[in-house]
């Protein structure tokens, strides 16, 4: 069953650097928790940063891209609320703390794969829960073999897609 909840909260797969023991950089996936930027404040930061870079004078652009900066920490200080898969180097979990963001934040790689993790999270899970597909359809649209989709409900009774006679053969 869908239930809508219109939060706008996913945890998003981003892929954060780190060093490894030898010094050689390793990746790994975690799962941060986003709030999700609305369409009118990603369209206000497109707006700002091509201001930004359009600007000619050189003094303008290093102080106006140093308040970008800060304020981009601040706003993931305001809608980062939570991660998994984040380990110590002993491997255990980390718990999501204001304080563990900000080290996170403090270092040039993780803070901007947190920031775009962020811009692409409020893109692509828009996107993503907004495509076209069988979830939207009547029941017998939803068909996808001739023994029915095979989902059920949370009551755990057969879905109609599921119990739809075949179509006729040809």
């Amino acid at each position: 069953m869908f239930r809508f909840a219109n939060q706008a909260r996913v945890f998003w797969p981003v892929e954060l650097a780190s060093r490894g023991a030898d010094g050689e950089p390793v990746t790994a996936t975690a799962y941060i928790g986003y709030q999700l930027l609305t369409d009118a404040e990603l369209d206000a930061r497109n707006d700002e940063s091509l201001r930004l870079f359009r600007s000619t004078d050189i003094d303008t652009r290093i102080a106006d891209g140093n308040a970008l900066k800060q304020a981009n920490k601040a706003l993931l200080r305001e809608r980062v609320f939570g991660w998994r898969d984040v380990a110590d180097n002993d491997d255990v979990p980390l718990t999501f703390t204001a304080e563990l963001l900000d080290a996170m934040l403090a270092d040039p790689l993780l803070f901007k794969a947190l920031l775009h993790g962020l811009f692409e999270a409020s893109r692509g899970a828009k996107e993503k829960n907004s495509l076209p597909g069988p979830g939207g359809t009547p029941a017998l649209a939803q068909r996808t073999t001739d023994a029915g989709s095979g989902t059920r409900k949370a009551d755990g009774a057969t879905s109609p897609a599921t119990t739809a006679p075949a179509p006729a053969s040809a």
